[in-house]
């Protein structure tokens, strides 16, 4: 999440490399920050798509600070 709060756009392959850089797998990754999101505030952290969106409004103050 850290990492997403530096830009509200990543291109899709972007997105995936970040992903995978981490040890993740890119859709289970959006999955899980989403799931988070939607507990929290009922809306989506990041939108699926070519580019990946991300709500940066929902990323906590001490996230974006050291972004």
């Amino acid at each position: 999440m850290r990492a997403l709060a530096g830009r509200p756009e990543w291109p899709r392959d972007a997105f995936d490399r970040l992903a995978r850089e981490r040890g993740l797998m890119p859709g289970a990754a959006m999955e899980d920050l989403n799931a988070w999101s939607f507990d929290r505030f009922g809306d989506p952290l990041v939108e699926e798509g070519d580019p990946v969106l991300v709500n940066v409004g929902l990323i906590p103050a001490h996230l974006l600070e050291t972004a």
